[in-house]
């Protein structure tokens, strides 16, 4: 069991009716609060870079992990430790694999629309020379057609 006897002296605590579980108790809240306070930087980035894909194949991942572990602790389930450790590792390859999906799906987009946006700018390229050559053929001038209607 976690001691914090060389950081907090328990007995003291204790005179004044605190319990150890107390101690526990604001040592877990001290670390979210630790880890909310380094995390945030690291998503207001994600969100920056719009990786918004990432943020939530992440959260989906932890609440899976957390709905894993409460039905077994909500049920009070007593699997034996290999089916227990079993459960839990295919859980973290399909949550690999399912991200290794996602990272696919993603460059396969990103390749996607690059291809697209050379396609838009060959277009724009031989647009423009086609245009040149109109001007060169007609002697300099530009005869674009006229709208007759306005």
């Amino acid at each position: 069991m976690l001691s914090f006897g060389s950081i907090i002296n328990i007995r003291q605590l204790l005179i004044l009716g605190m319990k150890e579980e107390h101690l526990y108790i604001c040592a877990v809240i001290l670390g979210l609060a630790a880890a909310y306070f380094l995390l945030q930087p690291i998503v207001m980035w994600f969100i920056q870079i719009g990786a918004q894909g990432a943020l939530t194949y992440m959260i989906t991942s932890l609440l899976l992990m957390v709905v894993l572990l409460s039905i077994k602790g909500f049920f009070e389930l007593s699997l034996p430790t290999d089916i227990e450790n079993g459960l839990m590792k295919h859980t973290l390859q399909g949550l690999a694999g399912f991200g290794l999906f996602i990272m696919v799906i993603n460059i396969w987009g990103r390749i996607r629309s690059k291809q697209k946006r050379a396609v838009k700018a060959l277009f724009f390229v031989l647009s423009i020379y086609k245009f040149q050559r109109l001007v060169d053929l007609t002697g300099g001038h530009c005869i674009l057609p006229r709208d007759e209607g306005v």
